[in-house]
């Protein structure tokens, strides 16, 4: 299985480029041999059917299939009425688009934006106006940049950083708050403390409060090696009631109290 954040970003187009629109009522099939350039096809309607190595890769309406280059494969129309845009075009083979052997299904979910894209890169190549060709290739970058975009947002959706995204705010703009806790966050998201918990220690692989904590610790090395303040003062700008809790929660981090880091790397004194 492929992953399309690793392929299209270190994809490069080279010289071959076609762009076609395509509609059927009947249905047909026939093997297509390996050719020197891939095809990204945006299916508008019915039932498109690539079979590679006996492997079935059906692609519907509303999906995008990128066939690579160099590779043969059989097609049929399943389902009628069938629609396609389509770029045709060579890439240049590097460490990473060398190894695709297989066609890659993605699901589109701004239709309109992919759409537009292909109509406007079809109307470009019919027309032929000056510099068409970079213009086509500028939108196929655009293309593939929308995909990726996609691809990170479903992610994101599917590990649950979108559910959690503006608890993840609050935190990093309110960790030196001492009141902050997991349900006061959790409810910034709309979710129960517990499923909070859940999700985010899967995201992040500590729990809300140490990663809490580690922010603490983080702002509190940079305001000993940068300020003047006391330590007890520079406990309290980072979230803890307690000096004493402060001290034991930087020590177990670092391995050396607020005041040893400090005489190691405070740079305000050095200045002087």
């Amino acid at each position: 299985m492929y992953n399309i954040l690793d392929i299209f970003p270190e994809m490069i187009l080279s010289e071959h480029l076609e762009v076609y629109k395509s509609s059927f009522t009947t249905k047909w099939e026939c093997p297509t041999l390996a050719h020197g350039y891939g095809h990204l096809d945006f299916i508008q309607k019915g039932c498109h059917l690539v079979i590679k190595d006996n492997k079935e890769y059906p692609v519907r309406a509303n999906q995008i299939i990128f066939v690579p280059m160099n590779i043969d494969y059989y097609q049929k129309v399943k389902e009628t009425p069938y629609g396609y845009h389509s770029f045709l075009f060579s890439y240049v083979l590097n460490d990473v688009t060398k190894d695709i052997k297989d066609p890659i299904i993605i699901s589109a979910k701004n239709t309109a934006f992919f759409i537009e894209k292909y109509r406007l890169a079809y109307h470009l190549y019919l027309t032929k106006p000056v510099a068409y060709k970079t213009k086509i290739r500028k939108i196929i970058y655009e293309v593939l940049d929308k995909i990726c975009e996609e691809e990170i947002s479903k992610q994101n959706s599917e590990t649950g950083l979108y559910t959690i995204r503006k608890s993840v705010e609050y935190i990093h703009e309110n960790y030196s708050d001492p009141t902050i806790n997991s349900q006061k966050i959790a409810r910034i998201s709309g979710i129960t403390s517990t499923y909070f918990r859940h999700i985010f220690k899967k995201i992040y692989m500590v729990t809300p409060n140490k990663y809490i904590n580690n922010l603490r610790i983080s702002k509190a090395k940079s305001l000993l090696e940068n300020t003047d303040y006391t330590i007890e003062e520079i406990s309290y700008r980072c979230g803890y009631r307690d000096y004493s809790y402060f001290s034991k929660a930087f020590s177990k981090s670092t391995g050396i109290s607020p005041s040893e880091y400090r005489k190691k790397n405070n740079t305000t004194k050095k200045e002087l």
